[in-house]
């Protein structure tokens, strides 16, 4: 019984001296590494987890009218964003207490070996120590946006643009920032803001898995303000490296609206057809699979199908503005006019 008293004892001690030597007042290597660590897995398993089914929730709550041009993004039905609000609010909340609890803004104490150091001296004049907490300002900034909070996504991003300009890492990715920037202003309806902030970003130095995302921004304010045309080439990028499947065929069936409505039928129905071959809802699949019909090369060839009045099958049948493409039961034929 003595030995289990000590034992507790010692791991109570330990515990004490874990929690106080892991303090955010002092800034060492091991106190960095436990911040950093407890920061991303606090993200990982529970912010972004919450993050995803508020996503599926707004994917669930919008519904698309087929008969218009479809959004590239379901969160542009802000109704359906309003829907995700429980899970965005547990992910913004999360975000906010690893902000709180493991940010590192003390500085370390200097090595005077490597005082010389231009890296090591930059490293000295950073704000932030914990390198993982630009990930918990990304998710809060990204909720945000999702359960339509555009105006309070734009402060949290431009906050970390602003107060991350020191790390090189971060400093890469601080044009998908201003990305999500363009976007929250697109939503507000801000099209000249939006169209600003993205001529500020520089396209060609983006990465391959970023590069669509600057896509299907661009993309965006282009459908926004009806310039369909030029959003062509922009889905078209965008569309392979799409992360999330849903995505990808909702890319491929605007991507088939827009060549119908450049008088590309061909084109048309291959994006269709990739539509489909994404596994898209049933009522997606539904109407993509319609379009494919009507842009085929065979009913590019008609002007109308018709069910066939027994009265008119020999003018059906016999006129060489009109012929019999299928038999069916009774007496009824289905016909089309060239």
């Amino acid at each position: 019984m003595k030995s289990i008293k000590f034992i507790g004892i010692g791991l109570a001690g330990l515990l004490v001296l874990l929690m106080t030597g892991c303090s955010t007042q002092k800034n060492t290597g091991a106190t960095r590494l436990y911040h950093q660590t407890k920061t991303k897995y606090n993200i990982q398993f529970n912010g972004k987890n919450a993050f995803d089914e508020g996503l599926q929730q707004i994917a669930t709550a919008h519904e698309d009218n087929y008969g218009e041009m479809l959004p590239l993004y379901p969160v542009s039905d802000h109704k359906a964003a309003e829907s995700s609000k429980g899970k965005m609010d547990i992910t913004i909340e999360k975000c906010r207490k690893c902000i709180k609890l493991h940010s590192i803004k003390s500085k370390p104490k200097p090595d005077p070996k490597r005082s010389k150091d231009p890296k090591y001296k930059a490293w000295l004049k950073q704000e932030e120590f914990n390198k993982e907490l630009a990930g918990a300002w990304v998710l809060l900034g990204m909720a945000e946006f999702h359960q339509g909070d555009f105006l309070g996504s734009v402060g949290t991003f431009n906050y970390v643009i602003r107060h991350y300009d020191y790390d090189p890492d971060v400093v890469a990715q601080c044009q998908l920032w201003v990305l999500w920037v363009a976007r929250a202003y697109a939503e507000m309806g801000w099209l000249y803001e939006a169209e600003d902030m993205l001529s500020k970003v520089q396209a060609d130095n983006l990465k391959r898995k970023h590069a669509s995302l600057y896509a299907s921004t661009a993309a965006d304010i282009k459908l926004k303000t009806k310039q369909y045309k030029e959003a062509i080439p922009l889905v078209k990028l965008a569309l392979p490296d799409e992360k999330r499947k849903g995505n990808r065929a909702r890319f491929a069936y605007v991507l088939g609206q827009l060549y119908e409505k450049d008088s590309k039928p061909a084109e048309a129905y291959d994006a269709y057809k990739k539509c489909v071959q994404l596994y898209p809802p049933v009522l997606m699949d539904f109407n993509a699979r319609i379009r494919m019909a009507l842009v085929s090369p065979i009913s590019m060839h008609a002007s109308v199908w018709h069910w066939c009045h027994p009265t008119e099958r020999s003018r059906c049948a016999s006129s060489r503005t009109w012929r019999r493409t299928t038999s069916t039961t009774s007496n009824w034929m289905w016909c089309m006019a060239r």
